[in-house]
Parts: structure tokens; C-alpha cells; sequence
């Protein structure tokens, strides 16, 4: 009965894609589209607009440029980056307090355009990016001001030419070592000691050199080889950590290489726009088909500028251009879409669940919160009940309750038969429980060519081969000991008529 009724569902998605997008009218509805000739049909929506919040209580927000929610998930931080500020929240936004002016030794200080603030979750300890002084400061949760780190010696003489220090956002782990992104530093992500002194970079993205490039690159003196790497807008914007201090990264200048590089699978990972850094900064996420890239099927490129990492490897990406919102598996597989009105000719940010400019994302519980630079405002969005679910399953899969992963892919299908990544969950389920042929048959109703359908393949032939290499061996032998007796017996035949004669 459950087989029969899943297929009369998936029959409704062979002509479908996993591209979505959001409708141009409405931030509450979803639609997907066929690649080929971009045909609608409607799709609930996986997350709702709850409420916008302007800060008109604290004299409103001026340039806001980053959110951050501290370990415990009951106050967020906001960058009010205009007005030279932190102002602190509780969980429903209500301000409490405001980070501003400061002493230190004495010394009267203050703020000046701050853009990234990160609490470590061992000490308590607040790190605020004091951009344009070009330094990160410490704060106790008391707003007192407990250490300044100025700008670092870099060690490298290739970094001195030229070199401003203008730190934006920051991370430390447990050792206490400092991870920051630098604007105007594509060398990647640098690296802090606890002192901070200078350690290095991790994550540096590559640079694409073409054939010209490379040759000319054979008669350039060392300084012009420097001038020539400065050109290259590769970039991170923002970033955050899971529970196992692994770093997810979002970078808004990957998606130009991305795009015209991405039928080569190698070097599409090497540009992927959002990451998954191990402590030597290698991109660990093991892509099934290709990395995250928003929506490639609209005239504006996506571009990720944020990135939260939800829990059980999940995570979601911040597109500026178009205002939306795309959450990820662990394997880089779409899983929802919500959001919209950047760069879109109706919405423009003027709905309530649609953007201007939105610059970063967090999450409390089951809540987004997005802030939209343009508008100065907060906007918080709830879960559907089908959101919850494709929440749900991934987290049941990656948790090993492959029983309730399946079942809840089965609830997702009634709520919309279009969702192939259900059709794909539940081949995967099939095929880690040796169900290789049921798998298979999944894997081509959504014409999966992906790592996971090639192992199906292979299972399901060595599976062939396992149950009919006796019969096929005895067959042979069979028709081996026919051909030998029909001989034999040919020969008989002959010397019998011999003897005769």
C-alpha cells in the first residue's frame, strides 16, 4: 500500500527540477520550474514572514551590516555599523542594552564602524570587529573593555604593500585563536593567535589563470606577479561555526568563476560560494551533484553573502541579489527556498517577508531572522508544517533513523508531489537497507546521475550477478556436457557405421 501510494506522487515529478524560486507577487508561496522551457506550478512555502522590526525605540538603525545570536540563543547582537554601535537584544528583539563608548586603561574610547561582533561560548568573552580603527576589541558581557588587539605584523613581505586592515568579522575557537576576514583580502581567511600575532590564511580560495596569463606571467618580475593577484575579487563575506568549530564560509565572488567553470566537477568544488572548512581549511563537503548555487536559472546572479549553520549538517545561505534564502544538506542537496524581492521587478522589499538589501541571517530555535541593510529593519520568519518536515527528515537521515526519514519523505510528497529531493531521500533509505533495484527505480523517476544512483547501479549488478552465477554456471556446464556427450555420440555413431562396412 505505502509503495503504491508513493507512486502515484512521483509520476507527478518526471518533467520536474529541484530549482526554485519565489513568486514575484508573494513571499508566501513557491514555485518550481522546468529548466528547459521554465513551466510554473505552485509549491507550499517552507517558511512565513512573522514580524518586521525597525528599532524605533533606540532611534533606529543607521548601515546595519551584521547579526549574530550568542551560544546560548537568547540574545542577538546587532552591527548598527552607522551609528557606530552593538546594540544587544533579547531573543524577540526587544533592546537591552547599547555597546558604544567604552574605557580602557584610563582612556575614554569608542566605536568606529564596527562590522562584526562574536561571543565566545568559553569565556563569555565579547569580540567586537572595530573596522574602520582597525582593530578587534574584547568586551566582558558587562560592555568592559578587556583587551584590544591592534593591527597584526604581517609576517609576509607580499602582504605590507599596500595593506589596510580593516577586519569585519571574526570567529574564535577554543584554543582561542582568532579567524577574521579582512576586507579587501583575498588571500582568504586569516588566522589569529590567542595573542594576536599573525599565523596565516585558511581557505583561499583559488585564482583561475588562463593559458595568456600563465605566459605572460613567465616575464613578469616578482612585484608585477603581486600587482597581478591584487586584482582578483576573491573574497569572503561572512562566516560562522557548527558545534565542531568546522567553519562554513559564504563568498559572493565565487559565483562568476563558478558559473563558467561548472561543468568541470574538480574545480566547481574548488569555487564553491559556500564551504565547509576543516582546521587546515579544506572544503570538506562531499557535493552529490554540485555546490550550492542558489538559483542559475534568473538574468541576476545569485550571490551568497551569509551563511547559518542550522544543526545535523544543515545550513543556509543568504543570497543579496535576489533576497532569498536556500538551505543545504550536508551533501550540498537543496532542501527549501523562502524569501525574495532584491532584484525582483514587483516585490522590491516592499512585502512584508521580501528585502532591499539583506546583508546577513541567524537563527533562534525554529525562527530565521533577516537583516535587510537598506530597509534598517529585522525580519523574522516561522516554519510551515512543510518546512518542519524537510527539516525533519534530513535530520532523521543524517542521524541514522532511516524508518522516520522515510515516512516523514512520504508526508512531504503529500504536501507537494513536485518535491524530488523526497523521491531521492527514500531511494537512498532503499538503498543503504540492500533494496539496490527498488533504489534504482527511485533514482531514475528523478533521473539522478549523482554518486548515489551510481552506487545503486553498481550494487544492483553485482546483486544480478550474485543470483544467477549458479544458474548461469550450471547452465553452462550443461550445455558443455551436451556438447561433449552429442560428440561422443556423434563418434560412436561413426564407428558403428564403420565396423559395418
Amino acid at each position: 500500500m505505502r509503495k503504491a501510494i508513493l507512486l502515484a506522487f512521483v509520476f507527478m515529478i518526471v518533467f520536474s527540477t529541484q530549482v526554485f524560486a519565489t513568486l514575484p507577487n508573494t513571499s508566501y508561496n513557491q514555485i518550481v520550474y522546468d529548466e528547459n522551457d521554465i513551466s510554473y506550478s505552485s509549491a507550499p512555502a517552507s517558511f512565513v514572514p512573522e514580524t518586521e522590526h525597525v528599532f524605533a525605540g533606540i532611534n533606529g538603525l543607521k548601515d546595519p551590516r551584521d547579526i549574530y545570536v550568542d551560544p546560548s540563543g537568547e540574545y542577538m547582537y546587532i552591527v548598527d555599523t552607522g551609528n557606530n554601535r552593538i546594540v544587544r537584544c533579547d531573543k524577540d528583539l526587544r533592546p537591552l542594552d547599547i555597546l558604544s563608548n567604552f574605557s580602557f586603561s584610563s582612556t575614554e574610547d569608542s566605536l568606529r564602524g564596527p562590522q562584526g561582533v562574536f561571543v565566545d561560548k568559553y569565556t563569555d568573552l565579547i569580540y567586537v570587529c572595530d573596522t574602520q580603527n582597525h582593530r578587534i576589541i574584547v568586551f566582558d558581557q558587562d560592555f568592559n573593555c578587556v583587551r584590544i588587539f591592534a593591527e597584526p605584523e604581517i609576517l609576509l613581505s607580499s602582504d605590507t604593500t599596500s595593506f589596510n586592515y580593516l577586519p569585519s568579522k571574526v570567529l574564535v575557537n577554543r584554543s582561542g585563536q582568532m579567524l577574521t576576514i579582512v576586507q579587501s583580502l583575498n588571500k582568504g581567511i586569516m588566522e589569529l593567535s590567542s595573542d594576536g600575532e599573525f599565523v596565516g590564511y585558511i581557505g583561499a580560495p583559488p585564482v583561475s589563470v588562463d593559458l595568456w596569463q600563465k605566459f605572460l606571467r613567465l616575464f613578469m618580475t616578482k612585484e608585477q606577479r603581486g600587482k597581478m593577484e591584487k586584482f582578483v575579487p576573491t573574497e569572503f563575506d561572512n562566516f560562522t561555526f557548527d558545534e565542531s568549530e568546522f567553519v562554513y564560509a559564504a563568498s559572493s565572488t565565487q559565483m562568476g568563476q563558478l558559473m563558467s567553470q561548472y561543468s568541470n566537477q574538480i574545480v566547481v568544488k574548488d569555487l564553491a560560494p559556500v564551504k565547509k572548512l576543516n582546521p587546515k581549511g579544506d572544503n570538506v563537503i562531499d557535493y552529490d551533484y554540485y555546490p550550492p548555487m542558489g538559483d542559475i536559472y534568473f538574468d541576476v546572479m545569485t550571490q551568497f553573502v551569509d551563511v547559518v549553520y542550522l544543526s545535523d549538517d544543515l545550513f543556509c545561505a543568504l543570497d543579496k541579489n535576489m533576497g532569498r534564502l536556500y538551505a543545504y544538506d550536508g551533501d550540498g542537496q537543496f532542501l527549501y527556498m523562502f524569501g525574495g524581492g532584491a532584484g525582483e521587478r514587483l516585490a522590491q522589499g516592499s512585502q512584508l517577508g521580501t528585502f532591499k538589501t539583506p546583508i546577513a541571517v541567524e537563527r533562534i530555535g525554529s525562527r530565521y531572522f533577516v537583516l535587510d541593510q537598506a530597509t534598517r529593519s529585522i525580519t523574522s520568519f516561522l516554519p510551515t508544517e512543510y518546512g518542519s518536515a524537510i527539516e525533519k527528515s534530513a535530520s532523521a537521515y543524517y542521524n541514522g533513523d532511516y524508518d522516520l526519514a522515510y515516512s516523514t519523505w512520504e508526508e512531504i510528497l503529500r504536501m507537494n508531489g513536485n518535491y524530488h529531493q523526497a523521491i531521492e531521500g527514500m531511494a537512498r533509505v532503499l538503498l543503504r537497507n540492500g533494496h539496490y533495484k527498488e533504489a534504482l527505480d527511485y533514482f531514475k523517476i528523478i533521473d539522478s546521475n549523482g554518486k548515489h544512483a551510481s552506487d545503486a547501479f553498481k550494487q544492483y549488478r553485482k546483486q544480478l550477478v550474485s543470483q544467477y552465477q549458479m544458474p548461469i554456471f550450471v547452465l553452462i556446464l550443461s550445455a558443455f556436457a551436451f556438447a561433449v556427450v552429442r560428440k561422443i555420440w556423434i563418434a560412436l555413431k561413426k564407428l558403428k557405421a564403420e565396423a559395418i562396412l
